[in-house]
């Protein structure tokens, strides 16, 4: 069984979505939980992050975004982690593409910012990365992050997957693509695959959502293929069907 941690809250139809054609089916089931399913709004708003504080955003059960603070949501996180394993995940992905030190000894969880951006790194063959992060505070340490990985400094945009349209998101990747990017990464768990095949389709260059990057490598790692479906719980394993 593979286990899904997301940030936010759990379930996330928006992610399961585009999940569900890409995970081995042949390996079990999917468990799905959320680092904010026990909370309240009001503990929520209380994660905002501090002064210094390396910002994420994610996604709620009731559609709308939260801005977190990467350092608080590390205990949360880690329950969430704990409850797939709980419910019998032989292996978790954190899907969020930001870098966590988790404190785990257990060599069970995977970052989705591993898998994608390695995954892409692969795919450039010296290509010019363009990359689009959801928040214009985020940048300098993306920026950083995509250098340390390709030798050069990215061309980027910011755009919040969870409050912005499609055609705001494809704007974005066309403004990276017009600066120079000769491939663009959508580098957030939030934004869809469909979105990026239609960055791709306008634009002409590749176009990768992160979410797509992060779980087709790791089918890869683990030489496995993509099915054509799957099963998805939610808390609780249940039989396949």
């Amino acid at each position: 069984m593979l286990g899904l941690v997301t940030i936010g809250q759990s379930p996330r139809a928006d992610l399961t979505l585009d999940v569900m054609p890409l995970v081995a089916a042949a390996a079990g089931d999917v468990v799905e939980h959320g680092a904010l399913d026990h909370l309240s709004d009001a503990q929520i708003s209380r994660l905002y992050p501090k002064e210094g504080e390396e910002t994420l955003v994610s996604r709620l059960r009731d559609g709308s975004g939260a801005v977190l603070g990467h350092d608080q949501l590390i205990p949360y996180i880690n329950h969430a982690i704990d409850e797939c394993l709980s419910d019998g995940a032989t292996r978790v992905i954190l899907m969020c593409t930001g870098s966590f030190d988790l404190g785990r000894a257990d060599h069970v969880v995977r970052g989705a910012d591993e898998l994608a951006h390695s995954w892409v790194v692969s795919q450039l063959d010296g290509a010019r990365i363009g990359v689009v992060s959801p928040m214009v505070g985020q940048l300098a340490a993306a920026a950083e992050r995509w250098k340390d990985l390709t030798g050069r400094t990215p061309i980027q945009a910011a755009c919040d997957p969870y409050s912005a349209s499609d055609e705001a998101i494809v704007a974005a990747v066309r403004r990276v693509v017009e600066r120079g990017a000769e491939a663009v990464l959508l580098d957030c768990i939030g934004y869809r695959v469909a979105t990026a095949k239609e960055a791709a389709t306008l634009t002409g260059v590749p176009v990768w959502a992160a979410r797509e990057a992060a779980l087709v490598h790791s089918l890869a790692r683990a030489n496995e293929s993509p099915p054509a479906s799957m099963t998805l719980w939610r808390g609780r394993r249940t039989a396949s069907r």
